[in-house]
């Protein structure tokens, strides 16, 4: 463990410097046109959907992932870090240079990055700041899509029911408000776009009007929408929600087994609509039950 955090050290004090410089060298005179639309790093699968979306529409994009949660699969993106380092880089340095390898494919490949406010694969490392930089030197457009963690400061959140609920749900993200303070501040400054949908409290700015941006995909297989002899519509409840609403303790519900990505997908084939309460505002509705169409 001593010798992986001294590793972990030594790349971060001179290997990062040094990258820095070879990424601006490259920017100023070898760097090809890339054609790229690259989605990266946070492995949240909408991120998959949105380059799903692209593609349907004939352009040339890829998801470029650090990892995966276990509630997806390896396949549900394109690209790892790990994907990027050479075969001869020793096992135990793999980790640590995965992020530039990964920031020199975006050089070579990217034309337009999407991000979150916590950043690209230098956002982990000493070199957090200068990567947007680094990036808009090199002639690549920076889109920023937060998603939640990485950009809500909770003292900014006006609503107190929604802060409330993301005290419960992600109570670690209030003692790190400074950084993520920074962090938002920084990639305001140097974004392109930044589309942050329904995510305006503590937002200095948005370059796409207030709309829930999320993309899904709705071919789920043929079928026709049938209803009940009740005339009531089957539904699908998230999973999360409906075990908070009735009370099962964190005992019982560890016990329960997680729902992966695919296992939601399949519930949503077979229901007619999706209801799920946001404890969010949804246009000028707020704490309201929304319904959305899965077919």
């Amino acid at each position: 463990m001593r010798l992986k955090s001294r590793v972990g050290s030594l790349v971060n004090r001179l290997l990062y410097p040094c990258f820095a410089a070879i990424f601006l060298i490259w920017a100023y005179t070898v760097r090809p046109a890339g054609r790229q639309l690259v989605f990266c790093p946070t492995p949240i699968i909408s991120n998959r959907y949105w380059v799903e979306a692209l593609r349907e529409g004939g352009e040339n994009a890829v998801t470029l992932m650090s990892g995966h949660y276990s509630v997806n699969r390896k396949e549900d993106f394109d690209l790892y870090y790990s994907d990027l380092v050479p075969g001869w880089v020793p096992s135990r340095f793999r980790a640590d240079v995965g992020p530039l390898f990964a920031s020199l494919y975006l050089l070579r490949e990217a034309s337009v990055v999407h991000i979150p406010f916590t950043g690209g694969p230098l956002g982990p490392t000493r070199l957090w700041r200068w990567e947007s930089k680094l990036l808009k030197r090199a002639g690549i457009k920076i889109v920023v899509l937060p998603y939640g963690g990485d950009a809500y400061m909770y003292s900014q959140v006006i609503d107190t029911s929604l802060r409330h609920g993301l005290l419960l749900s992600y109570p670690a993200a209030a003692r790190r408000e400074p950084d993520i303070h920074q962090r938002v501040e920084s990639w305001n400054l140097d974004a392109d776009a930044v589309i942050c949908g329904f995510m305006v409290d503590g937002m200095a700015r948005w370059d796409v009007l207030r709309l829930r941006h999320s993309v899904l995909i709705f071919n789920l297989g043929n079928r026709t929408r049938t209803v009940g002899a009740t005339g009531m519509a089957p539904t699908e409840w998230s999973p999360s929600f409906t075990l908070r609403t009735i009370g099962v303790s964190k005992a019982q519900s560890s016990s329960l087994t997680p729902w992966t990505n695919f296992d939601v997908r399949a519930c949503l084939s077979n229901c007619d609509c999706s209801s799920r309460c946001l404890m969010s505002r949804c246009g000028q509705c707020s704490k309201r039950w929304t319904f959305s169409w899965t077919s």
